[in-house]
């Protein structure tokens, strides 16, 4: 049995972890959560930057859809530094391998959760929807200042497009196998070659 009490972000509760070789249970602001591998229907890995932060979780599902999430805040500066991001690690590290000795056909999906995609996928969608609305009002006015605002329109209307279509709602998530999402997860630990 593996244990992790952590802080997913600064202004947060501890949570606490306990990993067995069954299954996960997760305890924490007055609640607790457990996960069956026998009934784990999916598990998703995903880590994202923004401005000073890197935000990085595994997300498990059973099939009667509850939901268990690890996740973990660091500021940006720290990553492959801090103490806490290189436990949480080590802790889902060993998910991992309890995952692979009970599941080993579970692949695990990688990349953004739906929320995030749906973010970008609207985004995307507002971009091409700005850049028709703007040329069609410039062609109304005779298309007198079409030529100079052609390539700002281009741009952000190839902008939303490769949004849209990059984060689109029925695209398929990327799944790995259990062994190669150990070493992409290896990527983020310090001292291991970035390639």
């Amino acid at each position: 049995m593996d244990s992790l009490t952590y802080k997913p972000s600064s202004l947060s509760s501890e949570i606490t972890a306990e990993l067995d070789d069954a299954g996960l249970t997760l305890t924490g602001n007055g609640s607790s959560k457990r996960i069956e591998w026998a009934s784990l229907k999916s598990a998703r890995y995903w880590t994202m930057r923004m401005q000073a932060m890197h935000f990085e979780g595994l997300q498990l599902i059973s099939d009667d859809d509850q939901k268990v999430e690890l996740n973990l805040n660091t500021p940006l500066g720290s990553v492959g530094q801090d103490s806490r991001q290189l436990q949480f690690l080590t802790f889902l590290e060993n998910i991992l391998a309890s995952l692979e000795s009970q599941r080993p056909d579970m692949r695990i999906a990688y990349g953004q959760p739906s929320r995030n995609r749906w973010i970008y996928f609207i985004l995307g969608l507002a971009c091409l929807i700005f850049t028709v609305g703007m040329a069609v009002a410039l062609l109304a006015d005779r298309g007198n200042d079409l030529e100079e605002v052609m390539l700002p329109l281009g741009l952000m209307g190839l902008f939303g497009a490769f949004l849209s279509w990059s984060f689109r709602p029925t695209k398929p998530p990327v799944t790995l196998s259990i062994p190669i999402m150990k070493g992409v997860m290896a990527r983020y630990q310090p001292g291991e070659p970035q390639s």
